[in-house]
């Protein structure tokens, strides 16, 4: 009956669109040149096919077209820029009262994109959203075993899987953005473009280095480098905890003599369900050394990319350069290869906050920015790396 109702009140709202739409095409026939009646004309019809959509909507069962608010949130969000009054802002943007407002769903989420591709860990890895200050998950380290009978046979038991506990804390990150008086005098959309910019690129820097490098005792999500090195030299050798990873063979260096092997072997040393989607990350000049290679054919090492989504291909796999990683000279693991989907896990916090700051430096307005996010390694097999070590 409740649904019968409301499709009613529709239809009502339709013929009284229509009665109003031919009123004005009678005036429109009277007045060819009245541009108000044109636009208030088109206004409606506009406004008939959503009601028309709407009740088709209902009678299928599906819910209603959700309002898009975007330019409503942008609006209100440049009005807090310019530090207008808080009525100008307060019906669409949620404010905390030691951190300033919350950013629309959207703004956030497209500061998040801008920032992640600073990192190309970020772009790789498994990223999601989560509301709890710590993540926890169990991982399977080992599959249930199975084997073969004769029928009839006695079936042996089989050992169970084991699992871990992986706990990703939410650590907290911030910015400090500026913007000159001068600048925020600009236009609305520039106004807004700029400040989320410069939010963008300072959160960028921080994520990119904490995804590579990063401590928990820091306060920092923990990156894929601060896992203790454990070299191998077959599958057999990786351990759980550890970041698995073959020498190079010269402390500091590649190997004079085929360096190129070790790279090669790493490949095949991945395990088959996770070479699909692998792929390597290293640095501008670790890509410079290896770009100067070349096979017995006298055809560079690494073929150029298709498309800027990555920087080349490797061994069938993309490469992708993040100048946040070590490099050979600093004798440690400095090359990564994985499927960072299955291997890397970053949860990223829901609620990022902006407080504007106009009095701690003169001629500038600060954006004092937080979010947060956590990060961990939750399949050690699926993430494998190089070690300048002899």
């Amino acid at each position: 009956m409740e649904q019968k109702a409301t499709i009613d009140d529709c239809l009502n709202a339709l013929d009284a669109i229509k009665q109003e739409q031919k009123k004005l095409e009678d005036r429109l026939a009277a007045m060819p040149s009245d541009d108000t009646v044109s636009a208030r004309l088109n206004d409606l019809a506009k406004k008939y096919d959503d009601a028309l959509a709407d009740i088709q909507r209902k009678i299928a069962g599906a819910p209603a077209k959700p309002e898009d608010k975007t330019k409503e949130h942008a609006k209100m969000l440049v009005a807090y820029y310019r530090g207008s009054e808080q009525s100008q802002y307060k019906d669409l943007l949620t404010e905390n009262p030691s951190t300033g407002v919350y950013l629309p769903g959207e703004v956030e989420q497209g500061i998040r994109d801008t920032a992640g591709k600073e990192s190309a860990i970020y772009r790789l890895s498994n990223v999601s959203k989560t509301s709890r200050g710590v993540y926890t998950l169990r991982v399977r380290t080992s599959g249930t075993e199975g084997g073969w009978v004769a029928e009839g046979g006695a079936r042996a038991a089989t050992k169970d899987p084991e699992f871990v506990k992986i706990d990703i804390d939410q650590q907290t990150m911030y910015a400090m953005p500026q913007v000159s008086n001068e600048a925020m005098g600009d236009d609305d959309g520039a106004l807004l473009s700029n400040v989320n910019a410069a939010i963008s690129e300072a959160l960028g820097d921080v994520m990119a280095e904490a995804f590579v490098s990063g401590k928990a005792a820091s306060n920092q999500p923990v990156g894929v480098l601060s896992h203790t090195a454990n070299i191998i030299t077959d599958r057999k050798d990786v351990k759980w905890g550890k970041l698995n990873a073959l020498k190079t063979g010269a402390a500091g260096a590649f190997a004079e003599s085929n360096p190129w092997q070790t790279l090669s072997r790493l490949a095949v040393l991945l395990q088959n369900r996770y070479r699909p989607n692998a792929a390597w990350v290293m640095n501008s000049a670790t890509y410079a050394e290896i770009a100067g290679w070349v096979d017995g054919n006298k055809r560079p090492l690494i073929a150029q990319p298709i498309n800027e989504e990555y920087d080349g291909m490797l061994f069938g796999k993309k490469v992708y350069i993040d100048d946040f990683m070590p490099s050979a000279s600093d004798a440690g693991v400095f090359i990564l290869l994985g499927d960072f989907k299955r291997g890397y896990m970053i949860k990223e916090h829901d609620g990022m906050t902006v407080l504007r700051d106009p009095y701690t430096t003169k001629g500038a307005v600060t954006f004092y920015t937080e979010a947060r996010c956590g990060a961990d390694i939750v399949d050690y097999s699926a993430i494998l790396g190089v070690s300048a070590t002899a």
